[in-house]
C-alpha cells in the first residue's frame, strides 16, 4: 500500500488556514522498492493523494483531469470516478474474456450466461470486491472560504475531514492517526506544530509493510495575489528539511521505555515470580547498566 497523511491547522489565522500533507514513495507489486513514486498529484490548486495501485489512481484521474470543476462538484466527480474505476477493475478480472464491461454484464448478463452461471459470476465479483483497496485523499480551497475542502474516498464511501482536521490513508494509517492524536493535533494548532505532527505520523508509520522511508511534504493554503500563478498555492518542504525533521523525531519524539523507570519495572517483573528466582539475560544486564548510568546523571545534576 502506502501512506498519505494530511492535517488542517491555523484555523482562525488572519492569513488563512493551511493543510500539511505528507506521502511516502514506496512502490509495491511482487517486489517493493522505495522509488519516490508520484502519490501526490496536483490539478490547479487541488491536491490528490493516493494509496493503492498507482495504475488505478492514474486511470481514475483520467475521469477528472479533463474537467473544469468547482469545489461543489469535486466530491461527485471523485465519487463517480472511483466507482467507475472499481467497476471496470472488477469487470477486467472476471469479464474481459467475454469482451464485456460491467454495464453490459448488469444489463445482458443473465440472458447471456443463464440462470445458473450469472448468479455465480455475480457472487464471485461481489466477494472479490474487498480486494479493491484503493483510497484517495483530496484537499482544495473554495473561492469564497478560508477553510479547505478536505475529504477521502474508499470502497466504503466518502468521508469529510473538514471538521476533525486530520486524515491518513494506506497501510500505516492507524499508526499515523494515533500519532497525531497523541500529539493532540487539531485545527487551531500552529503551522510549526503541525509540520512536526504530520512528519512524526509519517515516520512512525514506516514500520508497516508498504510504507517507504522517502517522504514528500507539501503545505497547501488558499491562493492569494502573492502566489505564483504557474504552480499550486502552497510550497514543498525541502528534502534536507525533512531529513532534519527526522533527526529531531528520532532524538526526541520516538516512543521508548524510559531508563529512569527501569528500577520500578524490574521490581514489578521480579515480584511476579514470588521469590522463585528469575533468570536474567545479557539484555537485562545491559539495560540495568544503562538505567544506572541515567539515574546517576540525574542525581548529579
Amino acid at each position: 500500500m502506502t501512506l498519505c497523511v494530511a492535517a488542517l491547522c491555523e484555523q482562525g489565522n488572519p492569513q488563512g488556514a493551511k493543510v500539511v500533507c505528507a506521502v511516502d514513495g514506496m512502490l509495491s507489486l511482487l517486489v517493493s522498492a522505495d522509488v519516490d513514486a508520484p502519490k501526490i498529484l496536483f490539478l490547479g490548486d487541488w491536491i490528490f493523494m493516493f494509496a493503492g495501485q498507482l495504475s488505478n489512481a492514474d486511470l481514475m484521474m483520467d475521469e477528472i483531469r479533463s474537467v473544469k470543476f468547482t469545489p461543489q462538484e469535486v466530491k461527485n466527480l471523485v465519487r463517480n470516478a472511483y466507482r467507475k474505476r472499481m467497476a471496470q477493475w472488477s469487470a477486467d478480472r472476471y469479464l474481459i474474456q467475454y469482451e464485456m464491461d460491467m454495464k453490459e454484464f448488469k444489463t445482458d448478463g443473465r440472458t447471456i450466461f443463464g440462470e445458473e452461471r450469472f448468479p455465480e459470476l455475480s457472487r464471485a465479483i461481489e466477494q472479490d470486491s474487498v480486494n479493491y483497496q484503493e483510497q484517495v485523499l483530496v484537499v482544495g480551497w473554495a473561492a469564497s472560504k478560508g477553510q479547505p475542502v478536505f475529504f477521502g474516498m474508499n470502497r466504503d464511501g466518502m468521508a469529510s475531514h473538514a471538521l476533525d482536521g486530520i486524515a491518513a490513508i494506506g497501510s500505516g494509517q492507524d499508526v499515523a492517526m494515533s500519532t497525531m492524536m497523541m500529539l493532540e493535533q487539531r485545527r487551531t494548532m500552529t503551522l510549526e506544530e503541525t509540520i512536526y505532527s504530520v512528519s512524526s505520523a509519517k515516520f512512525a508509520a514506516e514500520r508497516y509493510e508498504g510504507v517507504g522511508r522517502t517522504t514528500t511534504m507539501f503545505v497547501s493554503w488558499k491562493r492569494s495575489d502573492d502566489d505564483p500563478t504557474e504552480r499550486p498555492s502552497g510550497n514543498f518542504i525541502h528534502p534536507p528539511q525533512v531529513d532534519e525533521l527526522r533527526k529531531v523525531w528520532e532524538k526526541y519524539g520516538k516512543p521508548r521505555v524510559p531508563s529512569q523507570g527501569w528500577g520500578l519495572f524490574s521490581k514489578i517483573a521480579t515480584g511476579l515470580y514470588e521469590g522463585r528466582g528469575r533468570q536474567l539475560t545479557l539484555q537485562h544486564i545491559a539495560k540495568e547498566g544503562k538505567a544506572h548510568k541515567t539515574t546517576s546523571k540525574v542525581k548529579r545534576s
